[in-house]
């Protein structure tokens, strides 16, 4: 489920980075400024539980076993997504109800950019080390528990 997410959240940095440079030639349609913010609910939803997921039910569980150093690597990069998530959406606010000028959109294109370039290492990471990890020294019923509580997270019933 984790790894399926992965390809859901490069989509959406896809269509994310495409409205950024939309919204920075300077005249941006209510298309681009609909994804910024379509997309940055998404974040808010999918990517905090995706988070939560790792951070409450899977690194717990992976701690003292050998990777530390990537579990503390991950944690400190889904700290430095939150703040730049956060300048997004400060930027994105700055627009009030208006749409932003070719200066604006060009901020948004650098932290597009810069969100982009993070998560391509964060999810390489994952991808490559704590995911490979995680189907070698956890257990069938361990790995049951994590998805169960990561069910849980969504508001979906087990059983």
């Amino acid at each position: 489920m984790l790894d399926r997410s992965h390809r859901k959240l490069e989509e959406k940095i896809g269509e994310l980075r495409a409205a950024a440079e939309s919204i920075a030639r300077g005249a941006p349609d209510d298309d681009a400024l609909e994804v910024v913010s379509d997309v940055l609910s998404f974040f808010d939803r999918s990517v905090a539980r995706h988070e939560a997921d790792e951070e409450e039910s899977l690194f717990p569980r992976l701690r003292g076993r050998g990777i530390d150093p990537v579990i503390d690597t991950l944690s400190d990069e889904h700290r430095e997504h939150t703040r730049l998530l956060y300048r997004l959406r400060e930027l994105q606010q700055s627009w009030q109800g208006r749409a932003p000028d070719a200066e604006r959109g060009q901020h948004l294109v650098r932290l597009v950019n810069e969100l982009d370039a993070d998560y391509t290492r964060h999810l390489g990471l994952e991808d490559e080390r704590l995911f490979p990890a995680a189907k070698q020294l956890l257990g069938p019923a361990e790995l049951e528990s994590i998805a169960l509580e990561m069910q849980a997270r969504r508001g979906r019933d087990a059983g």
